[in-house]
């Protein structure tokens, strides 16, 4: 019979070469494959459950900020040149005036808003023009301080006509088509950047962590801008733009970062990662700044640091593929 050519400490006829893989398996998957206990019937899941808790108090405290948010249940749309349109609206004394265009809001004791096509775009963080976004803010934010009132304010229509309109709040049933899901979206990527970040504690989860609680962020600003009528909660464009192009450099940044530590870690990975990085802050000062079109100049870094982490992941793959980087 012949003698067992096994390395020491193998199983007979455990050829290595053949059958075992190259992936060196991790501290916590030699624990599973021990039996260790882990742990998630002790602070692991008392963590989770506290941490999902908040998450639904979060998003009910959300719900009810926008529900008392003071509006008028109407919906525009963009007319032949883009202005604003009265399309439809439940509101009897509006029902006559659909199809005209709006030109101001107003209300006695108060100076009117002038409004034009920005008003039908609520979110600042697709305006290009730097001037433009600034105005769409600022008419956005003047509607909200016009409407913080309650009562009935006078809409003012191209051809002269007007119309008295009630403000209410706007409940949950007018919370928009698209609040709940985009709501639901924010709170699955916060519950999974938990459930990673508490099974596994270590660099590279941190980093998933840090792009999934980044994208929940774009969520919720998403769901805020996705409600039925005119309103917006006062306040709510202010730091629209900063903060969704800070969330996007982030995640752009981790991405990069991740991909120049796994499957293996190139050799200038640590300069690599801190130029991702350094974009953050570098489109921060340029925004407080005012250097240059901020829209532009985000859409750059994320465009820089996304290319960056493709083509490191590229790299990465010809030279140890691996299925998971792959995915």
């Amino acid at each position: 019979m012949a003698p067992d050519a096994s390395p020491p400490g193998s199983a007979p006829g455990n050829d290595r070469s053949a059958g075992d893989s190259l992936f060196e398996a991790s501290a916590f998957e030699r624990r599973i494959a021990s039996g260790a206990p882990r742990r998630w019937m002790g602070w692991h899941r008392r963590a989770l459950t506290l941490a999902a808790l908040l998450g639904c108090v979060g998003l009910i405290a959300l719900a009810r900020w926008l529900a008392e948010t003071p509006m008028i249940d109407l919906r525009l749309a963009a007319g032949t040149h883009g202005e604003p349109v009265l399309q439809r609206s439940p509101l009897p004394a509006l029902t006559a005036h659909e199809g005209r265009t709006l030109q101001a809001i107003g209300r006695p004791g108060a100076e009117r808003v002038e409004v034009d096509a920005l008003l039908l775009h609520p979110s600042p963080r697709w305006q290009a023009d730097d001037d433009r976004r600034l105005r769409q803010r600022e008419q956005h934010e003047a509607v909200a301080a016009l409407l913080r009132g309650g009562g009935q304010v006078t809409l003012h229509f191209a051809d002269g006509a007007t119309a008295e309109a009630a403000v209410e709040a706007r409940g949950y049933g007018r919370l928009g088509v698209g609040f709940w899901p985009l709501a639901a979206v924010a709170l699955l990527l916060y519950l999974f950047a938990g459930v990673l970040l508490l099974a596994r504690p270590q660099p590279r989860t941190l980093l998933f962590t840090t792009m999934s609680l980044a994208q929940a962020g774009n969520a919720v600003y998403m769901a805020v801008e996705s409600g039925a009528g005119i309103g917006l909660p006062p306040g709510t464009l202010a730091l629209e733009l900063p903060i969704r192009a800070l969330l996007d450099l982030c995640t752009a940044a981790a991405a990069l970062n991740l991909f120049v530590l796994h499957p293996r870690p190139l050799r200038w990975s640590a300069p690599l990662a801190a130029a991702g990085w350094a974009l953050v802050p570098a489109w921060a000062a340029a925004y407080a700044a005012g250097l240059g079109p901020s829209w532009w100049l985000a859409q750059a870094g994320c465009g820089l640091a996304s290319a960056a982490a493709l083509a490191v992941a590229s790299h990465s793959h010809r030279v140890e593929p691996d299925p998971y980087a792959l995915v």
